[in-house]
């Protein structure tokens, strides 16, 4: 370095460690997200999906929380109503926080319009819980669990009805023993009322 002067290399120095790539890979990606969430959220740099999920997600942690106040929180050693969904619901809000914060680099199918979503898996799942409640009426725990998990399982359109029906009978063999022997729950397992 013969020849240069002492402020040439602070300069030098200085353009290194505010570039971009410097303080990408000396500070934590989180830190790094954080700092610069909102430039890239605006300029559509990262993904909006994401983003207004982390949203949603604070925001449901946040009604936990407030929720969770207002029944009345305890001390650990007494623990009231509320400290459970309290706990939950600061977990909820960094979870939202982080994931909002984190989120990836837009890819072109955020941009894309958005596809027609196929009705067939939330109709299943609808169908499912309906069919448990009636089920449990009035057949029985075991009908319950076979014909709920076979009717969520036909929800992909990739299952074959017989993997469903694997499914549903080991299903119902695992639940049948944990809720009727090992848990004792008061519906029966089997019989029409």
């Amino acid at each position: 370095m013969t020849g240069c002067r002492p402020s040439d290399v602070f300069a030098a120095n200085v353009q290194v460690i505010a570039s971009r790539e410097f303080v990408r890979s000396v500070v934590p990606r989180w830190l790094y997200a954080a700092a610069t969430w909102r430039e890239a959220v605006l300029t559509g740099t990262k993904s909006r999906r994401e983003f207004f999920a982390g949203g949603l997600i604070g925001l449901f942690g946040l009604v936990a929380v407030l929720e969770g106040r207002r029944l009345g929180v305890g001390t650990l050693s007494e623990m009231g109503p509320g400290f459970v969904p309290m706990a939950l619901g600061v977990v909820l809000c960094g979870l939202g926080l982080i994931i909002a914060l984190t989120g990836q680099s837009a890819s072109p199918e955020d941009t894309a319009e958005p596809d027609i979503p196929d009705p067939r898996g939330t109709v299943c799942i609808l169908l499912a819980a309906v069919s448990f409640i009636l089920l449990g009426q009035h057949v029985g725990l075991a009908a319950a669990i076979f014909g709920s998990v076979f009717i969520a399982a036909m929800g992909d359109r990739t299952t074959k009805p017989g993997a469903a029906l694997m499914l549903a009978g080991g299903v119902t063999v695992f639940g049948c023993v944990l809720f009727g022997n090992i848990l004792k729950i008061p519906i029966p397992l089997y019989g029409w009322r």
